[in-house]
């Protein structure tokens, strides 16, 4: 991030997102090859129309926000940098796209292993740093392929906080005038302290609760369930009804502008409601 956008974010993630890629269908192999695993591939992508429900939708649209950083500032800050000529609705394609690849992957890498060793895969946090490591102890080179799974969780978290990091910058260098590398040490340093408490909420701190929950659970909460839809729902309705038909591009077709408009003033906001109020219920 102290390198700005291209020597710096562009580079790291150049090499970070094929390397998450590559550790990804390696995992993905490995799962496929074990015994039983095609009770995990049934289980991830056969339907089961009778488990649909309004509450299971409300909780696939939370995931989604939450897993395209929707709410956080970080799609507003890259898309200042874009130039003029450069799409926003096919990058947002090849965002959501690319989101869902990923998605469809991680499920491929756990499922199946979790059917092979008969592990329930509704274990929550727990089932990434006690249940995996289990499951890769009972497999030929095990070791390796555990250090190349955290390995991946290492690089998909660095990608993330690089990204919102970045947004952080920008706006106090942009709006209070910092230097960037003066911005990226001060923040960093806040980021970093403020995780202690976080951290030690799953240790020591884990009896200190406030409103039944710890730390991080609390933080989590507030991030998740209503701080990130309050945001997105303010920006669309900012963007239906108050900037409206002006701000979008003169090429549009009719029927687009239409469409977009019409998602941001009534589908969005409404959608954004349910999740709202499905995180504070």
């Amino acid at each position: 991030v102290q390198g700005g956008i291209q020597k710096g974010v562009e580079r790291a993630l150049r090499w970070m997102m094929p390397a998450l890629f590559i550790m990804m269908l390696l995992l993905v192999g490995v799962g496929l090859s074990m015994p039983g695993s095609m009770a995990g591939v049934r289980q991830l992508l056969l339907p089961d129309f009778s488990m649909l429900t309004g509450q299971s939708v409300l909780d696939a649209l939370g995931l989604a926000f939450f897993s395209l950083s929707i709410g956080l500032g970080v799609h507003t800050t890259y898309g200042a940098y874009l130039p003029n000529s450069e799409g926003v609705l096919r990058s947002g394609v090849w965002v959501v796209t690319l989101a869902s690849l990923i998605s469809v992957l991680a499920g491929l890498m756990i499922f199946p292993a979790l059917a092979s060793t008969g592990i329930d895969p509704t274990a929550g946090p727990g089932l990434t740093f006690m249940t995996m490591p289990a499951v890769f102890s009972h497999l030929p080179f095990g070791q390796g392929l555990g250090v190349i799974f955290f390995l991946l969780l290492l690089v998909a978290a660095l990608s993330s906080s690089i990204s919102m990091l970045e947004h952080l910058v920008r706006f106090t260098t942009e709006e209070w005038g910092w230097s960037r590398r003066g911005a990226c040490r001060v923040l960093t340093l806040l980021i970093m302290a403020s995780g202690i408490p976080v951290s030690l909420s799953f240790g020591p701190w884990s009896d200190l609760t406030l409103f039944g929950k710890t730390i991080f659970e609390l933080l989590d909460y507030l991030t998740s369930n209503l701080m990130m839809p309050l945001f997105g729902l303010v920006l669309t309705l900012l963007l239906g009804w108050r900037l409206g038909d002006a701000i979008l591009p003169a090429g549009l077709s009719p029927t687009l502008r239409l469409a977009l408009l019409w998602c941001w003033r009534v589908a969005a906001p409404l959608l954004i409601s349910g999740i709202l109020i499905r995180g504070i219920m």
